[in-house]
């Protein structure tokens, strides 16, 4: 198995832990973004990238973009982890929009997080509560999946994160760096 790192950037924790659990699964070297620099993760041939979704961007992905230059060659991954259902149109928005200019060719993966309304920062609640507020509005049988579960886990408190939610990801890391 080739040398690989586990980058991520974590707001409220799920990403923190798949990251962790990544690093465990594919005995990799596990960094946190905003520590890194681009020196650091240019001797891996492999690097992951995990960040948390905010209104479908990753936190974190701008540490592959910026550094396209330096990563050229390498193999890269991007993991979303948002609170979102796991399901096929959840991943083809998160591609759309994250997978654009030296990042379309990487592949993404999704995992479902946690979610915590009382555990936000006072911005992150006033945004999802304007959002919240006007869902409620509408015809719930319109609403797309990541919309009816915003709604439905509203009160709650909810973690999904689960290992298994990886198997897609290590398995193709698994066998794209297979030694020859």
């Amino acid at each position: 198995m080739k040398r690989i790192a586990v980058i991520y950037e974590s707001k409220y924790g799920a990403t923190a832990r798949y990251a962790k659990w990544l690093a465990e699964a594919l005995d990799a070297d596990l960094f946190e973004n905003k520590r890194l620099s681009v020196q650091t993760a240019a001797p891996y041939e492999v690097i992951i990238l995990a960040g948390g979704l905010f209104a479908t961007g990753i936190k974190g992905l701008s540490f592959l973009r910026d550094n396209m230059a330096v990563l050229s060659g390498k193999r890269l991954y991007c993991l979303g982890v948002g609170a979102s259902p796991d399901e096929p149109e959840v991943l083809e928005e998160l591609r759309r929009g994250n997978a654009k200019g030296p990042l379309k060719d990487i592949p993404f993966f999704y995992a479902r997080g946690a979610w915590d309304v009382q555990a936000m920062t006072p911005i992150d609640r006033a945004m999802c509560t304007m959002l919240y507020k006007s869902l409620r509005k509408k015809d719930a049988d319109k609403l797309p999946a990541w919309a009816r579960a915003l709604i439905s886990a509203w009160h709650e408190r909810c973690d999904w994160t689960d290992r298994a939610n990886l198997m897609p990801l290590i398995d193709r890391v698994l066998k794209d760096n297979q030694s020859p």
